[in-house]
């Protein structure tokens, strides 16, 4: 074994931040090659040397806080990191799946709308009833994503406001819905 994992391969694969094919390799590696678990073991140990002694200064600023209570906070905080991280991670892919499915549906609305309209049906009163039941399952929709936050350790202003937020999205998609439908309704019911 000539090739030695570098350093930088070394505290990557300790924190587990190569890319599965290079991990295999890295573990591979590590279990025949003696001197690279050696250096590896070293820098696990330096690297726990360091955060110890990083612990203990922070522990040391507050005269009543002990080490114990210095590793309980930074856990904790390591921890709400990790759940928002999670979270708008969670939340980026909704928003992308709420657009594609909005998208979709206006695509739906707009086409059955276009198959009534060729009927010269009155729409105003089916339209007001659709709008009715899509706000409503709206407000259901915005009361279980603030539940579901709050069950996750969200804050209750930070749940507020997301749901504000998707209100907002809401409130859009409807008045896209409107402005779409509208115009186009005045000039059938002129000819």
């Amino acid at each position: 074994m000539n090739d030695h994992l570098s350093d930088p391969k070394i505290i990557l694969f300790q924190a587990r931040a190569l890319p599965s094919a290079e991990m295999m390799a890295a573990l591979e590696h590590l279990a025949q090659c003696i001197r690279c678990r050696q250096r590896s073991h070293e820098h696990f140990q330096a690297t726990n040397v360091d955060d110890l002694c990083e612990v203990i200064k922070l522990s040391q600023t507050e005269p009543r806080k002990t080490i114990s209570d210095t590793l309980r906070e930074l856990v904790h905080e390591a921890l709400v990191n990790r759940r928002l991280q999670a979270f708008k991670r969670d939340q980026q892919e909704v928003h992308r799946t709420e657009q594609q499915a909005t998208g979709n549906e206006l695509k739906e609305v707009k086409a059955t709308l276009a198959k009534l309209a060729s009927q010269q049906l009155p729409l105003q009163p089916l339209l007001t009833e659709i709008l009715g039941f899509t706000i409503a399952a709206e407000m259901k929709s915005h009361l279980l994503l603030q539940n579901f936050l709050l069950s996750r350790g969200v804050s209750e202003e930070a749940a507020h406001k997301l749901v504000a937020e998707q209100e907002t999205r809401s409130r859009q998609n409807v008045e896209t819905i409107l402005l779409t439908i509208l115009p186009s309704q005045p000039q059938k019911e002129a000819k």
